[in-house]
């Protein structure tokens, strides 16, 4: 590469090229797909996840309804209608008196759940992934002052803006077409395989075509829609199938990522740092679960980095430390979700991490400071994050700061949560600072872009999802009962990018990471409690210009 000093484009913020054509809404989604002879399908799976179909008692009727060309049971799990337009095809889909099988998981709620995940912290024989120094015997020292916590939050789901679809052709020479909206090609002609096997189509028949995505996060890496859209086509042969999940097929009958508990336990030396760490972590095994969808193999326990991803605290300076999980198996599919594990072992570490800065009596900021003593690149994102958000400015009594920073996806971000306390109201998000060394920046304005997006994603997370269950199906449907953050509670957003000889690092998922917890670490210097289960127990009030 030319000397830096010889860079035109590099590091300058360029203006996209793909802009003009998003403004007149031209680019193809998934869903805007539209070959000529274009068949549509609307399905229904079963409200408890693991029971297959009993019998469709109306299906002769739902057969007959106006524009319904099919009624096909796809794979014993599910029934589609085939139609001239989705909008038929979603009636009549509504219409299906559909006996589903009985399974263990009916009697299954969201406390159930919860118990089963509380009885794996209790596990006797976990999974260790770290143990280093005699960390029981740093924790029982006479002279130690030990902090303990327990933290968990719930299953949530992804909620793409644009719903879960795709479109599948199978043609008479046997080559198969897909589009959709998918994060991954590869998924695409195995879910066009999976879903045409039965009519002879192989991977290397399968053409796939990549659209534009209204939102991702980790679901469009899956291959179900693809796989039930391919089944379809592969029915109706010559003929394109576009299948739409509505809404509610997607949050109540989708994939989610795990719920999770963790357990820490720190001893702090006579300085107030910690000695020792002890964390152990419960949750379902994504790796396990993804698999089994996708894959013929499935993953031992120590490929399961995704449940302990953002708990080691390799960055910090503590002589002694010990990392388990345990993983705790349910009905519900989990996949990959917008950062992973670091999405809820960051929430709980670096809220721990707070709670003994608390014991020592020491400020968060500056204990942070002497436990990246080791670590210069996170001690100077940690700074710049503190110096833009003006730390050592002291807020009115009712304000609150809080800090947390994570290296993840080989970047390291760092974050400051102002939050004004309301009373009976709950609190005001007011504002979030960002500093993050991501290596080699190329496009700054594109960072700042997913940086903003991810900070937005991670508070609607942190104040206002939760997937829960009843008689072990999923209670929310829609946006209505798992709402999104809306402009009058949206913060203040502003990013500090800093300079870095590294390569280009990640961007997509780093912004998401350490907002839930310096966020209940705000709420916490604001009101003194301390909240350690997502979603946080308050209310969101608008902004004071928006109330």
């Amino acid at each position: 590469m030319k000397p830096r000093s010889e860079w035109r484009l590099i590091g300058r913020s360029q203006p996209r090229l793909d802009l003009p054509t998003k403004i007149r809404g031209a680019p193809v989604f998934g869903i805007d797909v539209a070959p000529p002879n274009l068949l549509y399908a609307a399905v229904r799976h079963a409200p408890v996840f693991g029971a297959t179909v009993a019998r469709v008692a109306n299906e002769a009727a739902v057969r007959a309804l106006p524009g319904v060309i099919d009624v096909a049971v796809i794979d014993g799990r599910a029934v589609a209608v085939v139609a001239a337009s989705w909008w038929r095809a979603e009636r009549a889909a509504a219409d299906l008196e559909i006996a589903w099988s009985r399974t263990d998981a009916a009697a299954v709620d969201s406390a159930a759940l919860r118990d089963d995940l509380l009885a794996g912290l209790e596990s006797a024989e976990p999974y260790g992934h770290i143990d280093e120094g005699n960390v029981d015997a740093a924790l029982s020292a006479p002279q130690a002052k030990v902090v303990e916590a327990d933290y968990d939050v719930p299953f949530v789901t992804h909620a793409c803006m644009e719903p879960i679809n795709a479109t599948a052709l199978l043609l008479a020479d046997g080559t198969a077409e897909v589009w959709a909206s998918s994060q991954t090609p590869v998924a695409m002609r195995g879910g066009a395989t999976q879903g045409m096997g039965w009519a002879g189509v192989t991977p290397t028949r399968v053409v796939p075509h990549v659209t534009m995505a209204g939102g991702a996060f980790g679901r469009r890496s899956d291959r179900d829609v693809i796989a039930e859209a391919a089944f379809l086509a592969a029915r109706h042969r010559g003929r394109p199938v576009k299948l739409i999940w509505s809404r509610e097929e997607d949050i109540g009958r989708g994939l989610y990522r795990s719920h999770a508990a963790a357990r820490l336990a720190a001893a702090l030396g006579p300085d107030g740092l910690p000695v020792a760490y002890d964390a152990r972590v419960a949750a379902q095994a994504a790796f396990h679960s993804i698999a089994g969808r996708n894959f013929p193999v499935t993953p031992g326990p120590d490929g399961e980095f995704l449940t302990v991803e953002g708990l080691d605290k390799r960055h910090y300076s503590i002589p002694y430390r010990r990392m388990r999980s345990q993983q705790v198996p349910s009905h519900v599919p989990i996949h990959f979700w917008r950062s992973n594990g670091f999405s809820f072992n960051t929430f709980f570490s670096e809220s721990f991490v707070d709670e003994c800065a608390l014991a020592a009596g020491t400020d968060p900021l500056a204990y942070r400071r002497n436990l990246l003593r080791d670590s210069p690149r996170h001690r100077a994102v940690l700074d710049r994050a503190a110096e833009v958000a003006d730390w050592a400015r002291p807020l009115p009594p009712g304000r609150g700061r809080g800090i947390a920073i994570e290296e993840c996806y080989r970047s390291v971000v760092a974050q400051v949560v102002e939050v004004t306390a309301l009373g009976e109201r709950g609190i005001r998000v007011d504002r979030v600072v960002c500093a993050l060394d991501a290596g080699l920046i190329l496009n700054p304005d594109q960072v700042v872009a997913q940086i903003e997006g991810g900070i937005l994603f991670a508070l609607t997370t942190a104040l206002l999802s939760r997937i829960s269950f009843e008689q072990g199906a999923v209670v929310e449907s829609n946006f209505t009962d798992y709402p999104m953050l809306r402009l009058a509670t949206a913060p203040d957003i502003e990013v500090a990018l800093v300079d870095s000889p590294l390569p280009p690092c990640g961007v997509g998922e780093p912004g998401v990471v350490p907002t839930a917890a310096a966020l209940a670490n705000a709420i916490h210097a604001a009101t003194g409690r301390r909240l350690r289960s997502l979603p946080l127990d308050v209310t969101v009030a608008g902004l004071a210009s928006d109330t």
